[in-house]
């Protein structure tokens, strides 16, 4: 299955480490260099520098191909535009974790 997951905080990361382990195809989506690469390099995913809500981000991280899109960003707004942008796309499923009500 293939997860694409915005936002390496720490949901973003718990959520890289136990579906990766789940043998799944899973990309991150962080705006931090230094964060990608360090959740890289604990774990078996692929990831991509950029914002989530970005079109072309999302294009680039081929989005339009997943089975699952779950944006866990410290903004609710970026993360509710990002799971709308990746349902425009073609995501199969999207979630979007929102704190504030």
């Amino acid at each position: 299955m293939k997860i694409v997951i915005a936002g390496g905080g720490k949901v973003g990361e718990t959520l890289c480490r136990e579906l990766s382990l789940e043998n799944n195809d899973v990309v991150l989506i962080e705006k931090k260099q230094w964060k990608l690469e360090r959740i890289i390099s604990k774990n078996d995913i692929t990831g991509l520098a950029g914002n989530a809500a970005s079109y072309e981000t999302q294009v680039e991280a081929d989005v339009s191909t997943c089975d699952i899109f779950i944006a866990v960003t410290p903004e609710d707004e970026v993360s509710i535009i990002s799971a709308i942008i990746a349902k425009k796309l073609g995501a199969t499923h999207t979630i979007a974790r929102v704190r504030n009500p």
